[in-house]
């Protein structure tokens, strides 16, 4: 059977057509995933070098948090002096004068009642919290407030302040013979610049949707 020319020519043009477009998909696809190999290591390169800039400013700042735990320290004791030798105590007044004589830090108080929770605080966003709902701080509070331990210091931990910023903050703990109830001061270190922090993220990893910071010790995992 003869096929028209114009048959032919139409045949011809469809097998090209179709071994062109075979082509075309199988090349794109290569391309694009080379695209996305590429993408994917630089992601994994920038991502080690974010790592490796958080560690650096946490060990730094972990250094300046050791160096100043027996001073800070011994502002929890005056806290709980305060408290103690006055019924009429005024946590905020407390706050500031803690304040008064320290630089790139900022005290908070907080008083934790036998039920562990906390009753009283100069952080309104911690009001009535309760440690039963944090498993892995719950028993160093339960070892303080029964008198196992004399007191307790904690090691600095990544925190949100409401801007969605990260900060660095580190708790004392102690339950004074005096009180019925436990006196903690937490301390934000304001150096740890999380706003700075999350713009060099942002640029360095430009595609980046959402990010979380977690610190991890021998015994559980902090996350706040």
């Amino acid at each position: 059977m003869k096929i028209k020319l114009k048959t032919l020519f139409a045949l011809i043009y469809f097998v090209a057509f179709f071994l062109f477009s075979v082509f075309y998909y199988f090349n794109y696809n290569k391309n694009f995933n080379l695209l996305l190999e590429k993408q994917s290591r630089e992601t994994i390169i920038n991502a080690n070098f974010v790592k490796d800039q958080i560690i650096g400013i946490y060990q730094h700042t972990y250094k300046d948090m050791l160096k100043n735990e027996p001073s800070d320290l011994n502002k929890l004791y005056y806290v709980a002096d305060q408290i103690a030798k006055n019924k009429d105590y005024s946590l905020e007044s407390i706050k500031r004068e803690i304040n008064s004589d320290v630089e790139n830090q900022e005290f908070d108080i907080f008083l934790i009642n036998k039920n562990f929770v906390v009753f009283d605080t100069t952080y309104a966003p911690d009001m009535n919290l309760d440690f039963h709902n944090m498993p892995i701080a719950l028993a160093t509070v339960k070892d303080v407030y029964s008198g196992q331990k004399k007191f307790d210091i904690s090691k600095p931990i990544f925190a949100f302040k409401v801007n969605g910023h990260a900060t660095l903050k580190k708790y004392f703990l102690i339950k004074p013979k005096e009180l019925d109830f436990m006196v903690q001061i937490g301390i934000t270190y304001n150096p740890f610049d999380g706003k700075k922090m999350d713009s060099q993220i942002k640029k360095i990893i430009p595609n980046i949707i959402n990010y979380d910071m977690y610190t991890f010790y021998k015994k559980g995992t902090l996350k706040d």
